[in-house]
């Protein structure tokens, strides 16, 4: 009632026009508010819906990025052994084995720095679907 003795006054003082409690111009209010009301129940599950599925894609992919890292980081580690055979320890000094080596850093710490950014992203994923 004291919402209503409020709408009351607003529209006589903005527009001149005395309206009663029960006036039918209530009654659409009412209904606008349900049909809002109603309108925002389905735009929440729908979110909620979203949520779900953005957090199994972010497990999904995540499970993939994992696997792809596990098999670079699977074949940089057998890199060495297969150079072992044609490259010895004691020509260090040696140009393409030092080469090597460096290209066997270089791809270990860009595995390193794409696991680490993928677990970020999946973390921010997970993130934003917790707090949508």
């Amino acid at each position: 009632m004291d919402n209503t003795a409020r709408l009351i006054g607003e529209v006589a003082a903005r527009y001149g026009i005395r309206l009663d409690p029960d006036d039918p111009a209530f009654a659409l209010v009412a209904l606008n508010q349900l049909v809002l009301e109603d309108a925002v129940e389905q735009v929440a599950a729908r979110m909620k819906q979203i949520a779900g599925e953005l957090e199994r894609s972010a497990e999904s992919v995540g499970l993939r990025a994992g696997i792809a890292v596990a098999e670079q980081v699977k074949s940089l580690a057998l890199l060495p052994q297969e150079g072992a055979a044609t490259v010895s320890p004691e020509a260090d000094s040696d140009e393409g084995y030092s080469n090597a080596r460096k290209w066997e850093a270089y791809l270990k710490w860009i595995a390193l720095g794409l696991a680490a950014g993928l677990a970020l992203f999946g973390i921010g994923l997970l993130v934003g679907a917790r707090v949508l």
